[in-house]
């Protein structure tokens, strides 16, 4: 085991120092891992808090990247989450509680990136913007909420929060999430946003996407998950909303955007900002997306490219 720790040293200068004392912090079994990362095989490691609880996770060479990955993130917030029945409690540095799902290594990270580290770690440009275009009393309307991450803090500004999840994990979580923090008025629709009204395939997604789940069936592409609603956001919001305006609109549709915004254009003609996430983030993508929201008055004020993976669009709406 000793040539195993000399060799993970060896991989990288300070970064795989600060990884191995990450492992050794949260898991009980970190020289395990290591087996694992260098040798393959199977093993099970407990990630523990600091009050005793632990949390037991299946390793193995195909899910041992995030293993460490997920290491290194919570080393460093130890102090702020507790493992209560299969599931971990995490407080950000901003005192809003969160949800850990524990089913999985994936989810388990995913539900940290994409909660209390969002505006931090993860997303902190866009949580920028989101930021500046709310206040108290004003309207956000999450498409693709996931667990949470920006349905919750609008909330806590005093938003009034209009939030749609069609994953129903993620809905369970974003539910428990918006309880948590109080967050009674929140309207949470388990739906997804189309072009039309009908019935759609869930189908869980290749095991590197964030999300987890998309309703085109591609490459990566493992099965179906289950059937879901499907309804244009102008048949499922507008009638939730009276005479007020939205000030801003999250699109994260997972590639489905275009669709998406097809089935809003009433509703983008009474919203002020919208920031949408667009996959694959192509030139000829980018264009589409806005050639749908110019003609209703929005121009482009930034945008925001990670790895060729997708692209975040921020527009505005000349007032």
């Amino acid at each position: 085991m000793g040539i195993l720790i000399g060799a993970f040293m060896l991989m990288s200068l300070r970064s795989k120092l600060d990884s191995l004392r990450s492992i050794f912090q949260v898991y009980d079994n970190w020289l395990g891992i290591l087996r694992v990362y260098f040798l393959g095989g199977e093993t099970i490691s407990s990630l523990h808090d600091l009050h005793g609880g632990k949390l037991p996770v299946k390793v193995a060479k195909d899910n041992v990247e995030i293993i460490i990955s997920l290491g290194n993130i919570l080393a460093k917030f130890q102090n702020r989450y507790e493992v209560k029945n299969d599931e971990i409690c995490m407080t950000d540095i901003n005192g809003v509680k969160w949800i850990v799902r524990g089913a999985s290594p994936t989810s388990l990270r995913d539900d940290v990136l994409f909660g209390p580290l969002l505006s931090y770690y993860q997303e902190p440009r866009e949580y920028e913007w989101f930021s500046n275009a709310l206040h108290a009393g004003s309207t956000f309307v999450d498409v693709g909420a996931n667990v949470g991450g920006y349905s919750v803090r609008a909330c806590k500004i005093g938003a009034r929060v209009i939030a749609v999840e069609p994953d129903p994990d993620n809905y369970r979580v974003l539910k428990l999430n918006l309880e948590l923090n109080q967050c009674t008025s929140a309207h949470v629709l388990n739906i997804a946003a189309g072009s039309r009204e009908e019935i759609r395939q869930l189908y869980q997604g290749d095991k590197g996407a964030p999300s987890g789940y998309t309703l085109e069936q591609g490459e990566g592409i493992r099965k179906v998950k289950c059937p879901i609603e499907a309804k244009p956001l102008d048949a499922a919001i507008l009638p939730l909303l009276s005479d007020e305006w939205v000030d801003l609109l999250k699109i994260d549709v997972e590639g489905l955007e275009v669709e998406v915004i097809k089935g809003a254009l009433n509703l983008l003609k009474r919203t002020r900002y919208v920031i949408v996430e667009v996959i694959p983030s192509t030139k000829s993508k980018i264009h589409e997306v806005l050639d749908l929201l110019r003609p209703l008055g929005f121009r482009l004020i930034d945008k925001i490219c990670r790895h060729s993976l997708y692209c975040d669009l921020f527009l505005s709406k000349s007032m």
